[in-house]
Parts: structure tokens; C-alpha cells; sequence
């Protein structure tokens, strides 16, 4: 069973780490000019490993502190509580990013795109 459990929660993580990674990645090329991206860019990533060496310490303090239950629900929670205020800024992010004209225009020249509104 636990093997199960496991597994689904993998998949889930798996899950997850694809919306998030294709989210921000396109949400991103949508809203910054194009000159920016690559420091943008750069700065996900670098606030994505810094992340990942953070979490590990916490992780293994949780972990002698209270358990792996206790760490489980704490890094659970604070997952959940991050979606929940970070969703508004999110959505208005995701409302704002206009199509630039240029890139309508090229793709509308592509017989396949051209029945495609600007979003």
C-alpha cells in the first residue's frame, strides 16, 4: 500500500512540476520584453535552486524536529498557502499579457493559425 501511496503522490508531484514549469515559462514570455528574457529567465532558475537547497534544509530539520508526518504536512501546507496568495497576482498576470501585434501578424500569416484570436 505504501508503495501505492507513493507512487500517486510522484505522479502527482510529476504533475505539478509540469504545470508550474510551463505556466511560468509562458506566462513569463507573454508579459516581459524580449530583451529581459534571458535575465527573467535566469532568475527562475537561480530562485529555483536556491529554493531547492532552502527546502532541503528545512525539509531535514522538520524531519528531526518532528517527524516525517510533521514535515509532511508543514511542507504541504506551505505549498498550499503559497498557491492560494500567490493565484490573484497570477490571474492578473494571466489577463494582462497582451499578444504583441508582431507575433499576431506573423502567425495569422501561417494558413493553419489564421482562424486563431490574438490570446
Amino acid at each position: 500500500m505504501d508503495k501505492v501511496v507513493g507512487s500517486a503522490a510522484e505522479a502527482v508531484a510529476g504533475l505539478g512540476r509540469m504545470l508550474l514549469d510551463t505556466s511560468s515559462h509562458t506566462l513569463l514570455q507573454r508579459v516581459a520584453p524580449d530583451r529581459m528574457l534571458a535575465r527573467i529567465f535566469g532568475l527562475l532558475e537561480g530562485v529555483h535552486m536556491g529554493s531547492l537547497a532552502i527546502g532541503s534544509i528545512l525539509a531535514a530539520a522538520l524531519v528531526a524536529i518532528g517527524g516525517e508526518g510533521t514535515a509532511f504536512l508543514v511542507a504541504g501546507g506551505a505549498m498550499l498557502l503559497t498557491a492560494a496568495v500567490a493565484w490573484p497576482a497570477l490571474r492578473r498576470l494571466d489577463t494582462v499579457g497582451a499578444a504583441r501585434q508582431q507575433d499576431v501578424e506573423l502567425l495569422r500569416g501561417i494558413p493553419m493559425f489564421e482562424p486563431l484570436g490574438p490570446a
